[in-house]
């Protein structure tokens, strides 16, 4: 049995369930769903599984689980939108 799957291995590291259909959105032809498909994604992949404490611009907040805190601009600027299609695509 190939180690990578242990249990033991699954639980001392990290992952996440993403939905099937984000993942299969991912490589749609149209653009506009692809787009959505990988916002979606990254949000699963960056939410908070427990609760913790985050600082962010200078202040401290405390995050609860499936919480994410970003501003609008890093994550437009991430996904190489300028700040009207971010607002329009959210």
């Amino acid at each position: 049995m190939n180690k990578f799957f242990a249990r033991e291995n699954l639980l001392k590291s990290g992952f996440y369930n993403i939905p099937r259909v984000i993942v299969d959105n991912e490589q749609s032809s149209c653009k506009k769903t692809a787009l959505r498909a990988r916002i979606l994604s990254y949000f699963y992949q960056k939410v908070y599984f427990a609760k913790g404490e985050v600082t962010f611009n200078g202040r401290r907040y405390v995050c609860f689980r499936g919480e994410f805190i970003a501003s609008q601009r890093e994550l437009a600027e991430y996904f190489n939108l300028d700040r009207q299609q971010w607002t329009r695509i959210m």
